[in-house]
C-alpha cells in the first residue's frame, strides 16, 4: 500500500494493519465526520447535522480525519477537499487503498464536473457557500439520523402486523 506522505500517520505499522479492516457495520449508521479546515463552516454543519438527529464528528485537517476515520470510520465523510497542507483529494486517495466502504461527498467552493466529481471520489458534493437545506438534503440521501431509522421501524412493525 502507498500512503501519501502529506498524511502523517502515527505509526504506519498500525495503520497496515487496521487500513483494511474498514467497515461501516461496527460504527453507528447515523455517524458522519466532518473535515473542514474553516472552524465556522465546521461548527454550523456540526450543528445543523447534530440538531437533525445524527451523530457527528469533526476534525480539522487530513491528518487528524484518517486517524479518526482508522479508529472508527463514518457511515459518511462530508470533506472539504481545499485542506490546507494535505488537501481532501489526497485523503481520498489514500482513502481508495483500502476497503473502506462509506460514501463520501466533498464540500467546495470549486464547480465540479460529474467526471471530475467521480475522479476525486466522491459520490455528491455539496458547493459553498452551502444552503442548510442542500447540505441536509445530501447528508440525508446517504445516512439517516437515529429518530427517522426508528420511526421507519415503528411503521414497518404496524404494517406488518396488519
Amino acid at each position: 500500500m502507498t500512503i501519501d506522505s502529506a498524511i502523517p500517520l502515527p505509526n504506519s505499522a498500525e495503520h497496515e494493519q487496521r487500513a483494511h479492516t474498514f467497515d461501516v457495520q461496527t460504527s453507528r449508521m447515523d455517524d458522519v465526520l466532518v473535515i473542514d479546515d474553516d472552524y465556522e463552516n465546521r461548527a454550523v454543519i456540526v450543528e445543523l447535522l447534530t440538531d437533525a438527529g445524527y451523530a457527528v464528528r469533526a476534525s480539522p485537517d487530513a491528518e487528524t480525519g484518517m486517524r479518526t476515520i482508522i479508529e472508527s470510520p463514518p457511515a459518511l465523510l462530508l470533506l472539504d477537499i481545499q485542506l490546507p497542507g494535505a488537501h481532501g483529494d489526497a485523503l481520498v486517495r489514500m482513502l481508495s487503498t483500502t476497503d473502506y466502504t462509506f460514501p463520501i461527498v466533498l464540500i467546495t467552493a470549486l464547480q465540479l464536473t460529474a467526471e471530475l466529481l467521480k475522479a476525486m471520489g466522491g459520490v455528491a458534493y455539496v458547493a459553498k457557500p452551502f444552503h442548510i437545506d442542500e447540505l441536509l438534503a445530501c447528508v440525508a440521501r446517504y445516512v439517516q439520523p437515529q429518530h427517522a431509522r426508528a420511526a421507519g421501524s415503528d411503521e414497518l412493525g404496524e404494517h406488518s402486523s396488519g
